[in-house]
């Protein structure tokens, strides 16, 4: 971001302050990129990293994959962490979770 090119480091957004406006990760209309480079990156480190005594997303979803696709329970779990930070929600309470719109698009999605 900026802090990065003001220090005469490479930037892929020179003139997007983070800082200022985290906001610009969803907003910035200049690059509509950098909500999905954001999204994968958060995706690498923090939902395929995920792993408790409960749950590992690796192993889970290597028995999702082995199992035909077919344990859609798995799609729930993957929201609770996406949404909530864990693979049991409802994981805050009052928190809402739009589980089945996610649940309906990774089948849409499997059925291209």
């Amino acid at each position: 971001g900026k802090r990065a090119a003001d220090a005469g480091r490479p930037s892929l957004f020179p003139d997007i302050d983070f800082c200022k406006d985290p906001g610009s990760i969803c907003s910035n209309e200049k690059y509509p990129d950098l909500k999905w480079i954001a999204g994968m990156f958060r995706w690498i480190t923090e939902i395929q990293s995920y792993d408790t005594a409960q749950f590992s997303y690796m192993q889970q979803l290597v028995a999702f994959v082995d199992g035909g696709l077919q344990d859609l329970s798995f799609i729930h779990q993957v929201s609770g962490i996406v949404e909530q930070g864990c693979h049991d929600p409802p994981c805050v309470e009052g928190a809402e979770m739009k589980g089945a719109d996610r649940k309906a698009m990774f089948v849409k999605t499997l059925k291209l």
